[in-house]
């Protein structure tokens, strides 16, 4: 039987923010107009909850470590906007997202957050500082890391093998991936659908495993057992930008900003 956690315990109290410590309220948002039903929330919140419960129970002081570390980041990016300042600020809602994922149970994405602070500040923080042309900076940056880390061969003989006329550059770089063609002789790579034409070969093709090839030039073939197999892109899967923010972060506002896209 369940254990409910006791009224004394802070955690079983949920409310309400108050719309002051928003930066952009809009509506009443304190009387519902569509309630999710009980068995959705549950299905939704039950196991996550279970989970965050269960993890601050034994692990407070790193949840505490965690939340301070994010707090010191935020009084670290200060209010000069200098070229960290965007990054800095981006990267913060991924510190805080991580926490959260991890108390809830979702360590892939806990990890996933990280890297994209990593990413946010780094990547970021270049294109602030040479914004016109990273190339620039990057030469200057290479030269100076090589200077400072690298070393002398042993041997000062150039062993790399020279090309043969066999050796196709693009054929042993290119990425291979293996997909499954369905009945209506399509198949999904890259978010986007592929539609193999319908030759006898590609037909007797339905229900088996075939090889997508990603060339590093951009262009992509797809093929069995060596033979190309004629295609066209037949639809994008959609999806959302990555870089589209909600600001105040509600479901609501969410909603209504995909409803525009």
């Amino acid at each position: 039987m369940p254990k409910c956690k006791s009224v004394k315990d802070f955690r079983s109290l949920q409310k309400l923010r108050p719309d002051e410590v928003f930066v952009y309220v809009t509506g009443d948002r304190w009387r519902p107009t569509d309630l999710v039903r009980k068995r959705v929330w549950r299905g939704i919140m039950h196991l996550p909850d279970d989970v965050a419960l269960t993890t601050s129970n034994h692990h407070g002081k790193h949840l505490r470590a965690l939340y301070t570390l994010w707090s010191a980041w935020v009084e670290a990016i200060g209010e000069n906007e200098d070229a960290l300042f965007g990054a800095m600020l981006d990267a913060t809602d991924c510190f805080q997202s991580s926490t959260f994922d991890a108390l809830h149970g979702y360590y892939r994405s806990a990890l996933s957050n990280l890297r994209t602070a990593l990413d946010l500040v780094a990547i970021g923080t270049v294109g602030n500082l040479t914004p016109t042309d990273p190339n620039a900076w990057l030469s200057g940056f290479v030269e100076d890391y090589n200077k400072r880390f690298g070393r002398a061969p042993a041997n000062a003989k150039d062993l790399h093998r020279p090309l043969t006329e066999g050796d196709d550059l693009d054929e042993i770089l290119a990425w291979r991936e293996e997909r499954s063609v369905t009945r209506n002789l399509t198949l999904r790579y890259d978010r986007m659908m592929l539609l193999l034409d319908p030759t006898p070969f590609a037909r007797g093709l339905a229900g088996k495993k075939v090889e997508v090839v990603n060339y590093p030039d951009g262009r992509f073939a797809v093929r069995h057992e060596g033979a190309a197999l004629p295609f066209r892109v037949f639809d994008k899967i959609q999806t959302v930008a990555p870089g589209a923010i909600v600001e105040n972060k509600r479901l609501g506002a969410a909603l209504a900003f995909a409803r525009e896209l």
